[in-house]
């Protein structure tokens, strides 16, 4: 019986088709980096003298310090505030005095310098020179205080008074609420602000929907829509200069949530499934360029990139070579860094506790710069030499 087969010589192949190859071959090469050193995964921990338990909230903008909460009585709630470095590890914050549980670390300054969080329905301001509660906007009360700039000058929040709530934020000038969004209830919470302090993010009530908002001290709060085919959306972060904004947008046809990230050019898009954080607070974060994207999906942490897309984030650390997560659920990522190299989370460890926990995606080294400079020379040079050959059909050969 004789075969037939269609095969192309290479000597004669068309240059469009080396073309596609060779720029399939760098994009492949380039899409999932070779790193300076390796990745990393720590478990932080807890407070001693508790429960075992700690939930990491936040990391500050350079990625040096982690604040979040953890346990440490014994009892439920047993909770107090804590800081961790790499050098001293975790240590509670310091607390005001005779009030010495029931304590959350929420967000982190960029330099780690200055942290806010809730003593039960009062906000607080932790530094070097200690603790103190931040004061209530006029006829506000009933505070949480949710996210802060860069340089500590703004704080966000919102207060709940009367069955209703309100989105806040703290400036030097005091507090003062943010007002709400037209047609609706007077309902809004202020759930992120940018680094730069300008711009601030979260939902409110129209006549129809909750909807994601986008607050700045000229517009006021602007509500940026929904997913098509949803009825709500709710904006948890921004990027430092407030023009990228993520959340999540779901309901109607959408059986999970999805996680969205707006501009003003694109508007609201999807970039793959969400889902409820099991504390309670809608969980989405954005890097400092608006360019890498964490929180929880339905099968747990997730991160998303450009290149990437979204992947679970414990695929990707094994993918990446990081032994010892078998026994490990990751059950969230919380919060990023500015450059988008250190990411945040809690999860259930191999004991089958709640701990914190914190990722490090080193920068490319130069090795790897260099490597793609030579990749391209060489390709460039490739190509010129395929252009020499004329273009011929296929043949067939029996």
């Amino acid at each position: 019986m004789r075969l037939s087969r269609r095969v192309l010589l290479s000597r004669h192949a068309t240059a469009p088709q080396y073309r596609v190859a060779i720029a399939l071959c760098v994009v492949i090469a380039i899409g999932e980096p070779i790193q300076g050193s390796s990745v990393s995964f720590q478990a932080l921990g807890d407070l001693p003298g508790g429960l075992s338990f700690s939930v990491a909230w936040d990391i500050s903008g350079d990625g040096s310090v982690v604040v979040g909460y953890s346990n440490a009585s014994g009892a439920q709630t047993g909770k107090r505030a804590f800081r961790w470095t790499s050098s001293v590890g975790m240590t509670a914050l310091p607390v005001i005095p005779d009030r010495d549980l029931d304590y959350a670390a929420t967000a982190v300054s960029s330099d780690g310098a200055m942290i806010v969080g809730n003593w039960g329905t009062r906000p607080f301001l932790s530094t070097a020179s200690g603790m103190t509660l931040l004061p209530n906007p006029p006829n506000l009360s009933g505070i949480q205080a949710t996210g802060i700039s860069a340089n500590g000058d703004t704080i966000a929040g919102f207060a709940s008074v009367g069955g209703t709530v309100h989105a806040v934020m703290w400036t030097s000038q005091g507090g003062i609420g943010l007002g709400d969004l037209p047609g609706g209830e007077t309902r809004s919470v202020a759930r992120g602000v940018s680094a730069n302090g300008k711009v601030i993010v979260g939902y409110g009530w129209t006549a129809t929907r909750r909807e994601a908002f986008r607050w700045t001290s000229a517009d006021g709060m602007v509500g940026l829509g929904v997913l098509p085919d949803a009825t709500f959306s709710i904006a948890t972060a921004t990027s430092s200069d407030g023009s990228v904004v993520v959340g999540r947008s779901g309901g109607g046809s959408h059986t999970t949530p999805q996680v969205f990230r707006w501009t003003s050019s694109s508007g609201m898009v999807a970039i793959g499934s969400a889902f409820l954080s099991p504390f309670h607070f809608p969980t989405v974060d954005v890097s400092s360029d608006g360019n890498t994207i964490v929180g929880r999906s339905p099968t747990g942490a997730f991160l998303w990139t450009p290149t990437l897309g979204m992947v679970d984030l414990k695929d990707y650390l094994v993918r990446r070579g990081v032994n010892g997560l078998e026994e490990w659920t990751l059950n969230e990522a919380r919060a990023v860094s500015y450059d988008g190299l250190s990411i945040v989370g809690s999860g259930t460890n191999p004991a089958g506790d709640t701990e914190a926990w914190l990722v490090t995606i080193p920068e490319p080294s130069s090795l790897f710069l260099s490597a793609i400079g030579l990749g391209t020379m060489a390709a460039s040079t490739l190509l010129r030499r395929i252009s020499r050959y004329p273009t011929q059909r296929s043949k067939n050969v029996r």
